[in-house]
């Protein structure tokens, strides 16, 4: 056994001591290493479960959904008319409040504001300033919007100058105060200072101010617009930088050697002026567009919510027009009635809608959306609040006019009173296109809110516009290839106020038509229109008792003496016209669409008495014409008295129908004459004429006549032909009726009537 020394017995003794300890220490080193391991593996294999997770499509209704874009970009349109007035720079601020108000908060909208001209205004018709924009407005106005745009209030949004046409004057500040300026390429703008004779400081300072503020336009870009004598040069420095300064910093660069290239921009002695592709080559405007579709791509705007505003600065005289009830053909002549007399008596030129309509005609809706489409925004504005429901076709009417908005909890679309089958949608589609590109809507929203029954889905194109419609509808469009069918919307039930807000459907919710007034500027809102002036006076007629009164009266006075009196004359006519009114009066609530039938129905019977009864064509047949034309055409327009081309065009054409009406049936009777004469009734009525040999009235000396006895040879009621001896006489019955071949009596000759009785106690010979 060897021997150890000491220091080696000490170490084993240290070893034996220390290897419990090393034992575990080593262990838990081995189970720290395995449970990192095993967390490793943990998450690997979660982050693969839920890496698959993740990919896996979401199921609805049995289709994979794709992955939707971000919410819409809302994109509001807004007009500039110009020259700018006070009462439209009241107007644009409350619009462009407006938008912000009914913005989520979550993002800037994107408000474009269009330069436009007004038609007329002295600056678009003169010849010498070339019908350029914004000449005339003045530039305390012009500043003090370009400070409220780049206020607290504008820069909550993104502001976008839209100048479509070259432009000039003091409008050009208010859009050098715009965010973004977009411009067609072969537009100018400029020469900002051309209606001033000379220009102070303040002008410059109050331009310079506003560009620096935005940081697009060089200083000495703004100077030349605004100087004559400020020529703008661009230079090309070294070190590849380019400059755009005037003559007078031109001068020492170049003597400072820095000058590598120069280009005069402006001709010395005149006001600057730059075309949209030049600016957008120079980087002091943001985009060049030709239009607002090629725009609405480049600011990435799903769809526009533009804002139809009067473009002339005549103070506003807003009509309050009631749209209640059922949707039908009478209803909407009478709405139209009073309309065109709103607009062409009252000269109103603001149409505020009170909708409250179930619809219930589909082809009455459209044809009162195309009245309102049709609207000349330059000169009428229209405005709708629907006051809780504007269901079905009714929903047309709203949204056809200029802004829209509805009351909290309101409903537009959806089932109404008349069912409206995918099958009557898809035979208007041409229809569709019209009024969508009329109303600035697409024709999703249109038929989209119509019928239940209709398939609607969102359409995404790549750039990321969305549309709505019927898949089999959106086929038909010639870029059907470059959209994609999205998710499915449900419109069964119409939408909401608050959904059609946000869709940008409807301009903003209201609880009030007065809050809607004012919204607009007025403060006090205006006495409903509900019928026409001329109604009205027909309606206050209708609730006169006394009037009923008399009208009854005077029928019964008139009938009795037209009794008392051979023949049917004026008492007759007239005792029948009083009785008519009366039954519409008391009976047909007095309405003028009561009135229209009780004309054309009593216009044709008095024309039948004249026809059938009485010979020759007196009062009854000039009346009954008069009385059926007045019907007529009361039902077949819209308005009372024509003021205008189009009103009288449409007159000549109601009564060319009613002339080609009467010939039609004249000629009629005149080829069945033959066929006429057989029918019984016909027969009982009609006179036989005397025989050819007859000499009637041959003596001028008839007293002879009195006392004779003679016989009826056609029927008298009371006019007649009777023998008297060996001649034939026209008669008058004295009291009845007297059938052909009754025994008569000659009571009296007055003149050269001859009136006669039934002989007493004879009958009629059959």
């Amino acid at each position: 056994m060897p021997i150890l020394d000491d220091d080696v017995t000490a170490r084993c003794d240290f070893c034996v001591q220390r290897s419990p300890w090393l034992l575990l220490e080593r262990t838990f080193a081995l189970t720290d290493f395995i449970g990192c391991l095993t967390l490793f593996l943990v998450c690997a294999v979660g982050r693969d479960v839920l890496h698959a997770h993740a990919e896996t499509p979401v199921i609805q209704d049995e289709i994979a959904v794709p992955q939707r874009l971000p919410d819409e970009v809302e994109g509001h349109l807004l007009w500039v008319p110009l020259p700018l007035a006070e009462i439209d720079d009241r107007r644009l601020r409350l619009q462009f409040q407006q938008i912000l108000d009914i913005s989520d908060g979550k993002s800037r909208p994107v408000i474009v504001l269009r330069f436009v001209g007004k038609p007329d205004a002295a600056a678009a018709s003169d010849p010498a300033i070339g019908g350029l924009l914004g000449r005339g407005t003045e530039f305390e106005r012009s500043l003090s919007l370009a400070r409220w745009l780049v206020g607290p209030v504008g820069v909550r949004a993104r502001s976008v100058a839209y100048l479509s046409e070259s432009i000039e004057g003091h409008a050009a500040l208010i859009a050098l105060a715009c965010e973004d300026i977009a411009m067609d390429p072969l537009a100018d703008f400029g020469r900002a200072a051309i209606d001033e004779a000379m220009v102070d400081q303040v002008v410059i300072d109050g331009y310079l101010g506003i560009a620096q503020r935005r940081g697009a336009f060089p200083p000495d870009a703004v100077r030349s617009m605004l100087d004559r004598d400020a020529t703008l040069h661009k230079v090309e420095l070294v070190g590849n930088q380019t400059r755009f300064v005037s003559q007078t910093a031109l001068e020492p660069l170049r003597q400072e050697g820095k000058v590598v290239s120069e280009t005069q921009l402006s001709i010395p002695g005149q006001l600057g002026k730059y075309t949209g592709q030049e600016m957008r080559a120079w980087r002091w405007i943001t985009h060049v567009a030709r239009d607002e579709e090629q725009l609405q791509e480049i600011l990435g705007v799903s769809r526009w919510k533009s804002n139809r505003k009067l473009t002339h600065d005549n103070p506003l005289k807003p009509a309050l027009i009631e749209i209640r009830g059922v949707v039908s053909h009478s209803s909407v002549n009478r709405w139209l009635r009073t309309m065109n007399e709103a607009c062409d008596v009252e000269k109103a030129n603001l149409l505020i809608l009170h909708i409250h309509s179930p619809g219930g005609n589909l082809a009455e809706s459209i044809r009162m959306a195309e009245f309102l489409a049709n609207f000349d925004e330059s000169e009428i504005e229209t405005v709708a609040w629907v006051d809780g429901e504007a269901l079905g076709d009714a929903a047309l009417i709203a949204m056809a006019c200029d802004s829209l908005v509805l009351k909290p909890g309101s409903r537009l679309g959806g089932a109404g009173e008349a069912t409206i089958s995918p099958a009557m949608i898809r035979d208007e589609h041409s229809a569709w296109k019209v009024l969508a590109q009329r109303t600035n809507r697409s024709e999703g929203e249109l038929y989209g809110l119509l019928c239940p029954e209709l398939d609607i889905h969102e359409f995404t194109n790549p750039r990321g516009r969305i549309e709505i419609g019927d898949a089999e509808l959106f086929q038909q469009r010639a870029d059907f290839q470059d959209w994609q069918k999205g998710q499915k919307l449900s419109l069964a039930s119409g939408i909401t106020a608050e959904e059609a807000v946000r869709r940008n459907w409807a301009s903003s919710v209201s609880p009030s038509l007065l809050t809607v007034a004012n919204q607009w500027g007025i403060e006090r809102l205006p006495e409903a229109k509900r019928v026409t002036s001329l109604e009205r006076w027909i309606r206050s007629l209708a609730d006169l008792d006394w009037l009923a009164t008399v009208l009854l009266t005077l029928a019964m006075v008139l009938f009795t003496n037209e009794l008392t009196t051979p023949g049917l004359g004026v008492a007759g006519f007239c005792s029948f016209l009083c009785i008519s009114l009366f039954f519409w009066m008391k009976f047909l609530d007095g309405t003028v669409e009561w009135l229209e039938i009780i004309l054309c129905m009593g216009g044709l019977m008095a024309i039948a008495v004249e026809m059938f009864i009485l010979p020759g064509f007196g009062i009854f047949g000039i009346g009954g014409f008069l009385m059926l034309a007045s019907g007529i055409i009361l039902a077949s327009q819209t308005f009372i008295v024509p003021s205008n081309d189009y009103q009288w065009g449409k007159l000549a054409v109601s009564i060319g129908q009613i002339a080609i009406a009467c010939v039609g049936f004249i000629t009629t009777v005149y080829l069945l004459r033959n066929q006429l004469e057989k029918m019984p009734f016909v027969r009982m009525l009609k006179l036989k004429p005397p025989p050819a040999e007859a000499n009637l009235d041959s003596s001028d000396n008839l007293a002879y006549l009195v006392g004779q006895i003679g016989k009826t040879v056609s029927r008298c009621a009371p006019l007649g032909k009777a023998m008297i001896g060996d001649d034939y006489w026209n008669v008058q019955s004295h009291d009845d009726l007297l059938e052909p071949d009754t025994l008569i009596e000659v009571i009296e000759v007055r003149e050269r009537a001859i009136y006669v009785r039934r002989v007493p106690g004879e009958a009629a010979i059959g």
